[in-house]
């Protein structure tokens, strides 16, 4: 038993050993990545920088409002679809109401004066 722990143990040093040295290589190569980009992005100058950046800001609040108008009439439809729900539900109290009300006409009324128009 002695001897299969010490394997064991030798297996996973070499394990280990292998993986940290993955790790190094690993991190080695991302701080290569980060350090030295393969292909550097074209510097701009500051003046088209500022046009860049004015452009993709009147893009930006181009949208902006776009997706405020939006928002807005997605409120006026939830807003329009709960008065259509609730007027619904109070049709629903009304002929609810009716219904009782006739139901209960029905069992006042003498049986005799059912039969006798049939």
């Amino acid at each position: 038993m002695a001897v299969e722990a010490t394997n064991s143990f030798k297996r996973s040093s070499k394990a280990d050993s292998a993986a940290s040295s993955a790790a190094d290589v690993e991190s080695n190569r991302l701080e290569e990545t980060v350090v030295e980009p393969a292909h550097p992005a074209p510097r701009l100058g500051a003046d088209e920088e500022a046009k860049r950046l004015s452009s993709e800001n009147a893009q930006l609040a181009g949208e902006n409002t776009a997706l405020r108008s939006e928002v807005n009439l997605l409120k006026l439809k939830v807003e329009l679809l709960v008065d259509m729900v609730t007027l619904a539900n109070l049709d629903c109290d009304k002929l609810s109401e009716e219904l009782e009300q006739k139901e209960l006409e029905l069992e006042q009324r003498d049986p005799q004066q059912l039969v006798g128009k049939g």
